[in-house]
């Protein structure tokens, strides 16, 4: 539900705990997807979904990564925050990737996806695997304050 955790946990610890190697040794590249941005939606590319084109990059370096996720896709993860919270086209990449039917990202990829239980969630449940699921239940008083303070 809403405020139970699930930005924290998984688009701010997991990141962090990816970069400082304490999870995911596998992993070579992560991307952590905000779905409530509506330009996702909209991406016709890979490089424009994941913001390649956003970063200061030399020539040719955004094609490199979109070539190394296609070639190497299980030590990739995107992490999709907020499906609910989405604009959702069905008729997207973006949607496609979800779906694992994508033509340019690999159905490899590690999908990490967070949601309230609404029907986008129930369409898509339909439509793929879901390897594992969570559900939060929130943090205790206790957990949160020492959970701020970490990180």
């Amino acid at each position: 539900g809403a405020g139970c955790g699930k930005t924290t946990i998984f688009g701010m610890k997991v990141p962090h705990d990816w970069a400082t190697g304490e999870i995911l040794e596998d992993v070579v590249l992560l991307f952590s997807l905000k779905l409530r941005d509506e330009h996702l939606w909209e991406a016709k590319s890979v490089v424009h979904l994941l913001g390649l084109d956003n970063l200061d990059l030399e020539a040719g370096e955004a094609q490199q990564i979109a070539e190394f996720i296609k070639d190497h896709p299980k030590q990739v993860m995107i992490s999709c925050d907020g499906l609910d919270e989405g604009k959702v086209k069905k008729s997207s990449l973006l949607w496609a990737m979800l779906q694992r039917r994508s033509n340019t990202l690999p159905a490899e990829i590690r999908l990490l996806v967070t949601s309230r239980p609404c029907s986008i969630v129930t369409k898509l449940d339909k439509s793929c695997h879901f390897d594992r699921r969570a559900e939060l239940t929130g943090f205790s008083q206790e957990q949160a304050k020492s959970f701020i303070h970490k990180y």
